[in-house]
């Protein structure tokens, strides 16, 4: 390539760099919220309940996102739990299950 092309290519990098640079900064994205509800074992149970809080606080700690979680006393608390969440808008983690394919 010519000395003339190889110039004028460094400037139109340098010029949409600068543009890019000075372009409006975005409005920060709203704060994710995380919560959990517990089974009957509650949020200390030294299994999947403990495990999946000990994520979302860790979560909050490397993410800045928000954490809650509400403990189900009874299988009747489910419902009530859920919606209390829905209703504040959280997400809930899930587990992924996979299938192995033979």
């Amino acid at each position: 390539m010519s000395k003339r092309v190889i110039t004028l290519l460094s400037l139109l990098i340098v010029a949409g760099m600068l543009l890019a640079a000075c372009a409006k900064a975005e409005a920060p994205a709203a704060k994710i919220k995380v919560c959990q509800i517990t089974d009957t074992g509650g949020i200390d149970d030294k299994s999947f309940n403990a495990t999946a809080w000990k994520g979302i606080e860790d979560a909050v700690a490397q993410l800045g996102i928000e954490g809650k979680y509400l403990e189900s006393k009874e299988v009747a608390d489910y419902e009530k739990n859920l919606n209390a969440f829905v209703e504040e808008k959280c997400r809930f983690p899930h587990r992924r299950c996979h299938q192995s394919h033979r």
